[in-house]
């Protein structure tokens, strides 16, 4: 350390040496420790929270991500990298808010804050210096036959305390919680807000809700404006039914501008349990995904469980443009955080932890990326089996989803089809009449020319590129399905489903469009076809008249412009309307696009 604490410490000299163009890590441990020492607690608070915060953001920049100088911000993304295992976030966060209450003279320090700031500093630094990827992944901060200067100064009693439940984030075996919680332990929970919220935590992912309550009970009445404790309560509360009890609780919070990302997160799925409780109750669901939205927005882009739950939300109530701008806005945020693992830490999707691979899944079904969300959801079934209660919330998300896209499966029917390998495929673009005669014979023919594109090239693998018409477009899309394991069906949609599902002649049509619709591997929704031709500045979709012929134009056109071969099921004559089998035949010969004819006789209606 810096001045009177450099000589002798028995910290690592790398650590004590640590500096950068505006901080010196060696001279602010020095300044902790004595203020620490002369019993000056909210001093003692600010040299901790000043370690955290730069620390966090050197974290963040060694990971070549924006700094900010926000330290919930940087833990944010650290926590999301999948970079700081429990107990560190926990022990992060509460010297981050010892160090707002001083800042912001949230409440009166005690002697035991101060205590808990060089505990909480000490794991800081053994994350940052020890066990942090980029970091210098020492064996530990001090000697092996030394103690830490930091865990020296603080109170014995409660460093037992911080000790116990660094065990009960590492193990559920250990008996050192249960004996925390004992009567002449727990007055440091009450003494001490920051550290009753940890042990809450603890409780609570442990579903030991009795607990939870009797010592959230216990440290409100002594601390009954502390944010955490109040955010702890309304979740403990919504585990345990009690909803209109939690949204009481957080909505004065809100409204009093203490709408903090995570304050909403936990309101808005509390509004969402009670619409699921009473799904008639549409206000209460609106409500949900108005204020996920809004702490997406407060979270600045970065929280993925904020986004991803704003676009179900959104999907749930019918908006289907806004729920997919949300997903995308979430999968761009996935992305970049695969990148980085791939780019520093040398891994790729393996390295997500369940819920951002949960959350990848969920995003592509709504997206309508079927294949990708079926290999993410496979490889987290495989890896994290054991996990059963938190894959059981995964499958009725799921479900719900799929209802409102108004899918014919259940999650594990979903689930259970085959994912196709990764790669390029082979597109095969259809064309073609709704009515066709003699259904046999054609379905034989175009079996004959899969099987001849899968001879001249084996390690072809084909996929339908199909609007999934009634006729042509479904006959194609399910022989192609038929041809081989690894085929696939790529559907651009002309309408949003639910407007696309009218033009079904009968109950048994629209049961074969959800059974192709849910083995796709991609749907390409009708925004995404404005990339090839002009964009579609009505808003609401086409529904009648020249707008529909329009987008059906639209989605043939989409198919011209993408398939590897062009497979067209025609009788030979001249297009009766806008788009139609004729017109599309002589643009894709125009364009050199492959062109596989199969003569068809119509049937008339």
């Amino acid at each position: 350390m810096s001045g009177p604490e450099a000589s002798g410490s028995p910290l690592d000299p790398r650590i004590v040496a640590f500096r950068t163009e505006a901080f010196d890590l060696g001279e602010d441990l020095g300044n902790l420790v004595i203020v620490h020492r002369q019993g000056l607690i909210e001093a003692t608070v600010f040299y901790g929270a000043r370690i955290l915060e730069a620390l966090s953001a050197e974290a963040v920049g060694a990971l070549g991500l924006g700094r900010s100088r926000n330290a919930y911000s940087n833990l944010t993304r650290l926590a999301e990298l999948n970079l700081m295992p429990a107990p560190v976030p926990w022990w992060a966060h509460a010297l981050r808010r010892l160090g707002n209450e001083t800042r912001h003279l949230h409440r009166r320090h005690q002697p035991s804050d101060s205590n808990l700031a060089v505990l909480f500093t000490e794991r800081w630094l053994e994350w940052y210096f020890c066990s942090f990827e980029l970091g210098l992944r020492l064996e530990g901060i001090v000697d092996p036959s030394e103690e830490s200067p930091l865990r020296a100064a603080a109170a014995p009693d409660l460093g037992a305390v911080v000790e116990a439940l660094d065990c009960s984030a590492r193990s559920k075996e250990t008996d050192a919680f249960d004996a925390i919680l004992e009567a002449e332990v727990v007055t440091h929970f009450h003494r001490a807000p920051v550290l009753a919220g940890v042990a809450v935590e603890v409780l609570l992912s442990r579903e030991r809700f009795e607990d939870a309550d009797r010592l959230l009970a216990q440290s409100l009445a002594a601390h009954p404006d502390d944010l955490r404790l109040r955010q702890l309560q309304a979740l403990h509360l919504s585990r345990t039914g009690e909803l209109e009890r939690a949204r009481d609780g957080l909505e004065p919070l809100v409204r009093d501008g203490r709408d903090d990302p995570e304050t909403m997160g936990i309101l808005a799925g509390v509004y969402k349990r009670i619409w699921r409780r009473d799904p008639e109750d549409r206000a209460a669901l609106g409500r949900s995904q108005r204020t996920y939205r809004s702490g997406w927005k407060r979270a600045r882009g970065s929280s993925t469980y904020l986004a991803v739950n704003a676009a179900a939300t959104s999907l749930w109530l019918g908006r289907h443009d806004e729920a997919r701008a949300m997903a995308e806005d979430c999968r761009r945020v996935l992305e970049e955080r695969r990148e980085v693992m791939a780019r520093f830490l040398g891994a790729g999707q393996g390295a997500l932890g369940f819920w951002d691979l949960m959350t990848s899944a969920e995003t592509n079904v709504i997206l309508g990326r079927f294949g990708d969300a079926r290999r993410e959801y496979a490889a987290a079934f495989e890896r994290f089996a054991e996990r059963t209660g938190d894959l059981q919330v995964v499958r009725e998300q799921l479900a719900r989803n799929l209802e409102a896209l108004g899918l014919a499966a259940s999650a594990e029917e979903f689930c259970s089809l085959p994912a196709p390998p990764g790669g390029e495929p082979f597109l095969v673009g259809v064309t073609g009449h709704r009515r066709i005669a003699d259904v046999e014979r054609v379905a034989a023919e175009v079996g004959a020319i899969l099987t001849r594109l899968r001879r001249e090239d084996p390690s072809r693998r084909l996929a339908a590129l199909s609007p999934l018409a009634e006729g042509a477009d479904r006959l194609v899309a399910r022989a192609v399905l038929e041809s081989g394991p690894d085929a696939g069906l790529c559907v651009p949609l002309p309408l949003e489903l639910d407007d696309y599902r009218t033009d079904c002649a009968s109950s048994s049509s629209t049961d074969e469009l959800a059974d192709l619709l849910v083995r796709a591997d991609r749907l390409i929704f009708p925004e995404g076809l404005d990339a090839i031709g002009r964009a579609d500045e009505r808003g609401a979709g086409p529904t009648s008249g020249d707008a529909r012929d329009e987008a059906y134009e639209r989605s043939g056109r989409y198919v011209l412009e993408h398939a590897s071969v062009l497979l067209a099921l025609w009788d030979g004559r001249p297009a009766r309307g806008r788009g139609g089998t004729g017109q599309i035949v002589e643009e894709a010969r125009r364009r050199g696009t492959p062109v596989e004819v199969v003569r068809v006789e119509r049937r008339e209606p």
